[in-house]
């Protein structure tokens, strides 16, 4: 069994994800670093044309495979930003269904009530075309 790797205790990180794409793709693989429980990840785009998506993926055997977690974020269709929610706590009301809160600039469309993987990436959905800015993530503690 792999260890997590230690990375240095930054709480905002880019995946390095970013530039023009035609194709879906997968992320780049992602440790999380120790202390952190969850993690805001935004995907900011300078030009986008068709459906895009992205679905987080976690990795139970070091990287090698990586499953799904969760729904895909509402599709970004122009110029703008779209965020997904990982912590291990319900973000919206009590006793209800989970609805997608407006934060100032995004709509994060995906609250996923559990602690961010230790190992993780993101599946990009690119139907047309997406040119990504860079994908930030705020690691929560």
């Amino acid at each position: 069994m792999a260890l997590r790797p230690r990375r240095p205790s930054s709480a905002v990180e880019t995946t390095g994800d970013s530039g023009a794409k035609v194709a879906g793709f997968n992320g780049a693989t992602q440790y999380t670093p120790l202390w952190a429980k969850g993690a805001i990840i935004t995907m900011v785009a300078s030009a986008a044309s068709g459906n895009n998506t992205m679905q987080l993926q976690f990795s139970y055997d070091g990287g090698a495979t990586f499953l799904s977690m969760g729904s895909v974020t509402t599709a970004l269709t122009g110029a703008g930003n779209v965020s997904l929610m990982v912590y291990p706590t319900n973000l919206t009301i009590a006793d209800a269904t989970p609805v997608d809160l407006t934060i100032t600039g995004t709509v994060a469309t995906v609250f996923l009530n559990t602690p961010i993987p230790a190992i993780w990436r993101i599946l990009y959905a690119v139907p047309t075309s997406i040119t990504i800015t860079a994908v930030y993530v705020n690691y929560l503690p």
